[in-house]
């Protein structure tokens, strides 16, 4: 709650959507050239609001070399009046780096022709940090299944297989059999039920699920495996909720 009396003029709300949704916005006046940057735009770039006079060249001299508009190009755009969005780098004075996502659209004047330039600005560095942290875990466990030639599952609390991800990398025949309950058909019938216990046992109390059992093979054969899916208590809670719990696994021919 933010204690306040009188009017909340324009600028006051302008400023509060600034602060809570951490974004900053500018404007250009194509016929006069000046160019105005709000307080929220200014903290974006780690710039202290009136110490530097906005301008374009300003905003690119601290972008990440590698998102630089080739010169001339910005104008070129301009000129279509199309709105222009895109994801860039930019390099604070403090030097920390920061991702930014800038939309843009173009006034038109009576006749069509280009007059002001409105722009907003939003801090996605968290965002960005979040997919390249998924993408390197996903990268991580992808390498993992490689080497070690294993079977990347993903099943439901009550044990039916709903996912292979690389059935067809791991060359192990037909999905149809290993999907839904088909997995526990594979398994030894001396170590199945030890197998489908220990997995309702991971399921109610969040352990890691870990076993070891000969799995049927495509040639008929039967091979020691060693199957795998981590446990996690928060994730079980959640399953009774909506009474499904994802694991992802995988299952090693020893």
């Amino acid at each position: 709650m933010i204690p306040f009396e009188g009017d909340l003029g324009a600028d006051d709300t302008v400023r509060l959507i600034e602060n809570s949704l951490g974004v900053g916005n500018w404007r250009h006046d194509l016929v006069t050239g000046q160019t105005y940057w709000s307080r929220g735009f200014y903290e974006l770039l780690g710039l202290t609001p009136g110490t530097i006079a906005p301008s374009y060249e300003e905003v690119d001299r601290i972008t990440h070399p590698d998102d630089r508009r080739p010169k001339g190009e910005f104008e070129a755009l301009l000129l279509e009046g199309l709105p222009l969005k895109r994801e860039l780098r930019i390099i604070r004075p403090d030097g920390r780096l920061r991702w930014l996502y800038s939309q843009i659209e173009i006034l038109l004047n009576a006749v069509g022709e280009p007059v002001k330039i409105l722009g907003v600005a939003h801090d996605i560095t968290d965002h960005r940090e979040a997919l390249q942290h998924l993408r390197t875990g996903a990268e991580r466990y992808n390498a993992f299944v490689r080497v070690t030639e294993g079977l990347a599952w993903t099943a439901s609390a009550d044990g039916r297989i709903i996912a292979l991800p690389n059935w067809k990398t791991a060359r192990y025949g037909s999905p149809l059999l290993v999907y839904g309950h088909g997995w526990a058909d594979l398994l030894h019938k001396e170590e199945r039920d030890d197998a489908l216990k220990n997995w309702s046992v991971a399921v109610e109390t969040g352990r890691p699920y870990k076993v070891e059992h000969r799995l049927l093979q495509p040639d008929g054969t039967y091979r020691c495996a060693n199957a795998r899916g981590p446990g996690n208590s928060e994730l079980v809670s959640q399953a009774a909720r909506a009474g499904r719990w994802r694991v992802a696994g995988c299952g090693a021919a020893a």
